[in-house]
């Protein structure tokens, strides 16, 4: 059976694993939406 402390190290590590996914998914998110915003000022 697993220790307490092996759980909240468990715990700790997904919990920065949910936030730089959740990060990455945002900035793709946002890249997305500023470059559909500027294509037609890039096409010119």
């Amino acid at each position: 059976m697993a220790s307490a402390t092996d759980l909240t190290a468990n715990v700790r590590q997904v919990r920065i694993g949910l936030v730089l996914a959740i990060l990455t998914i945002a900035y793709g998110f946002g890249l997305g939406g500023l470059f559909g915003f500027i294509e037609d000022d890039m096409k010119g």
